[in-house]
């Protein structure tokens, strides 16, 4: 609940489950998703009886403040990346309980996605890929990224803190394709290696950037490690970062 039609000033946030509201979902045949919000006894007293913004005296609750209404929604193997955007139409209808009309809004939201291909190798060719995890960390606002893996390739989920982030592991041919991913700067952090192996020095930093119209993806990755093979800022829709190399271990021989 906001007291402006801007939505900057904040009176209340109300989140599902918290009893002021309730939620279904179902599908339509049509394929679209349809949730559907019913208010409950204590959001309704909420609203009429808050004191938060009148004294109740010409005015009561939250007479004359605006609602926005905030939903996720899932991308699916499907998105397309790079420049094209994939758009999502939301209508919104509604009614008050003492009409008999109803009222509704329409908007689009246009998502842009991006996909990162990071090629793990082994400096004699002879370490196993299944033996190495890399994190990925968002380095603007320090969240890790979740993804699942489908068909050999990881799509973004959501985020999380360290102790729960997804653990990406390369391919049979040492890659790791990861798709879903916002225009943003990451922080690629190899956290196991192979028996024998050492970890990489440093981690490898990228950053993704859409042009001022959030039409057209710009792509690169800031050079951070000697290892790293790439051409930085090659606008490209799925980014390849190739050549992270992990050295073997060698023994310490005493006389």
């Amino acid at each position: 609940f906001f007291r402006d039609a801007a939505c900057t000033d904040k009176i209340a946030t109300w989140n599902e489950g918290d009893g002021n509201f309730g939620v279904g979902y179902v599908t339509n045949e049509d394929g679209a998703s349809v949730m559907t919000i019913t208010m409950q006894e204590n959001g309704l007293k909420e609203i009429n009886e808050s004191t938060a913004v009148h004294n109740g005296i010409h005015e009561s609750g939250y007479s004359q403040c605006y609602l926005r209404i905030t939903y996720s929604a899932t991308l699916t193997e499907d998105a397309v990346l790079g420049n094209t955007s994939n758009d999502n139409e939301v209508v919104l209808t509604w009614k008050r309980t003492n009409t008999e009309y109803y009222d509704t809004l329409k908007d689009c939201c246009h998502v842009y996605v991006y996909g990162v291909d990071l090629e793990k190798q082994f400096s004699d060719e002879e370490g196993n890929f299944e033996k190495v995890q890399f994190t990925v960390c968002n380095d603007t606002d320090k969240y890790y990224v979740t993804a699942e893996l489908k068909d050999g390739i990881y799509y973004v989920t959501g985020t999380a803190e360290e102790a729960n982030a997804t653990r990406f592991v390369p391919n049979e041919d040492g890659h790791i394709r990861i798709k879903g991913m916002e225009d943003d700067a990451y922080i690629f952090t190899e956290v196991q290696t192979d028996e024998g192996y050492t970890l990489l020095k440093d981690s490898i930093h990228i950053t993704i950037t859409a042009d001022g119209r959030g039409e057209y993806c710009n792509s690169w990755a800031d050079r951070r490690t000697s290892d790293a093979n790439f051409s930085p800022r090659t606008p490209r829709a799925f980014m390849t970062i190739s050549r992270t190399t992990s050295t073997p271990t060698l023994p310490l021989l005493l006389p």
